[in-house]
């Protein structure tokens, strides 16, 4: 399948969405494994941010509280585990915030939360860290994955996520610090089989403001243009 729409993505009986278990369980598996996080997280309330079906929720005990949220609206068929799905605009919605009919910011906050392999895709990740920063406890922790340079992977922002260093500028910016930074800060996943390289982070959700930011999360400047536009800025 080539270009496939949203429906035929989340299909579980369509070859496309098998080919993407494939090749990004295992990455998921090994920062599950690196950081212990079957037991440290079980029976935690934690938050999967652009989650999907849910592959990160099969590696989690049954009394793990998961949630995901996602761009796309992803049907009961095709949840892959337990928990409770919500649809949401990464790049826009303030899904962090009192806001309207939001029922995620009325809930009490979550242990920890996942950005697996999302950053990339999307022209709104300041608002997208930002608003996963308010749902997330103060001192929890937030897992991120980005491929490295090596993978050509529907990348928007090339200019912050690589190399990098640029990156953990960032997330200290962000307010967002390592939690091991002598361990982690080069840490590369190398796949043995299928899948691509990434850049794995496991940071601390710290106090922050946003008046911290070298650009606020509306600005123009990260919206409305290519990805080669971006690459240029």
């Amino acid at each position: 399948m080539n270009n496939p729409t949203v429906e035929g993505f989340y299909d579980k009986s369509e070859t496309y969405a098998e080919t993407y278990a494939l090749d990004h369980l295992p990455r998921i598996q090994a920062m599950f494994d690196r950081y212990g996080l079957r037991e440290s997280l079980k029976g935690k309330r934690l938050l999967d941010v652009g989650g999907g079906q849910g592959l990160a929720g099969t590696l989690l005990d049954p009394s793990t509280d998961y949630w995901v949220i996602d761009g796309a609206d992803i049907k009961p068929a095709q949840r892959l585990c337990k928990g409770t799905w919500h649809q949401v605009d990464l790049d826009y919605h303030t899904f962090g915030s009192e806001d309207g009919d939001n029922c995620l910011a009325r809930k009490p906050q979550w242990d920890a939360a996942f950005v697996l392999e999302v950053l990339e895709h999307l022209p709104g990740i300041y608002n997208c860290v930002v608003e996963t920063k308010k749902l997330v406890k103060r001192d929890g922790d937030i897992f991120i994955s980005v491929p490295t340079e090596e993978v050509w992977h529907n990348a928007i922002f090339p200019s912050l996520l690589w190399p990098p260093q640029n990156f953990l500028q960032w997330l200290r910016q962000m307010a967002l610090p390592l939690v091991d930074p002598a361990r982690d800060s080069a840490y590369i996943y190398r796949p043995t089989g299928r899948g691509w390289p990434a850049y794995q982070f496991r940071c601390r959700n710290a106090d922050w403001t946003e008046s911290e930011m070298l650009f606020k999360k509306d600005d123009p400047k990260f919206y409305g243009k290519t990805p080669q536009e971006y690459c240029n800025l």
